[in-house]
């Protein structure tokens, strides 16, 4: 099982959509059978609803999402969409018709390279959580590119605020892991040195005060890349062991300090994000 799949008993595999289900709605699309609702959202509080899709598979929706099937139990006739970012929910609508057409729960789509991976990914995968949709159809497949993603791009410490905020449900613990690549690789980078993120360096160490857990998961990746540049170094000792006591500087930046050395208000990446 991956290591960011979170299942909902220990020992079991996530919730998966049964491909007969998924096949039966295929079946009355090419019978022309299949019962099409029209899906609105509201802008804002106090403005009118809008059109965001003239039609969608009644029984997809209701099929892949808990929240949709109690909703158009209650009214059968049209979907109205919570919230004021409906990104994810058109991505997430795009994938659900691709299931129908392949009578299965296919890969989600590639996300375009020009866009912010990682918050597109985690906007996608926070939206399936509160539309409850089977976690083995969606979202333990999208966790497993999201440290690729992580690693691209760096994470908003909004979006991280809430991950590592206990009461969010819908950016989950084991996302926790992807925030802290996400800040670690921008830092081990020196990307964090540039004069734009003093901002952002100033939150992440009043962050790493309030969440002792962020501040762990830092620790913790910076051990993981010291004990991957030591592997690398002992690899090239048995490949070359004619230097094997030669002095070895590749790579380590100034490995003795960083976030193992930081406290909760990190000296050394005050030091260098200002």
């Amino acid at each position: 099982m991956d290591e960011y799949a979170q299942p909902a008993v220990e020992g079991k595999k996530p919730k998966r959509l049964r491909q007969k289900d998924i096949n039966a709605i295929q079946v009355e699309r090419v019978d022309g059978n299949e019962k099409l609702v029209p899906v609105w959202y509201r802008p804002a509080f106090d403005q009118p609803l809008k059109s965001l899709e003239k039609s969608v598979s009644r029984n997809a929706a209701m099929l892949f999402s808990e929240v949709w099937e109690k909703q158009l139990q209650s009214s059968p006739n049209v979907l109205v969409l919570k919230g004021t970012n409906m990104e994810p929910y058109k991505l997430i609508l795009v994938w659900i018709d691709m299931c129908i057409e392949e009578g299965n729960d296919v890969k989600f789509p590639d996300i375009n390279e020009d866009e912010h991976q990682l918050h597109i990914l985690l906007e996608v995968i926070a939206t399936a959580n509160f539309l409850k949709i089977p976690e083995g159809s969606l979202q333990v497949g999208l966790k497993k590119r999201a440290p690729v993603y992580a690693r691209k791009h760096l994470i908003d410490l909004d979006t991280a605020e809430r991950i590592y905020d206990e009461n969010d449900k819908e950016y989950t613990n084991d996302l926790q892991e992807i925030a802290a690549i996400s800040i670690f690789e921008a830092w081990w980078t020196k990307k964090l040195d540039e004069p734009e993120y003093d901002e952002y360096m100033g939150f992440l160490e009043q962050m790493r005060a309030e969440y002792p857990k962020l501040d762990e998961d830092l620790r913790t990746q910076f051990q993981k890349k010291k004990d991957f540049i030591e592997g690398k170094r002992e690899e090239k000792k048995r490949l070359r062991a004619a230097e094997a006591s030669a002095p070895l500087t590749d790579g380590a930046m100034g490995v003795g300090e960083g976030w193992d050395t930081a406290d909760a208000q990190p000296v050394a990446v005050a030091a260098g994000g200002g």
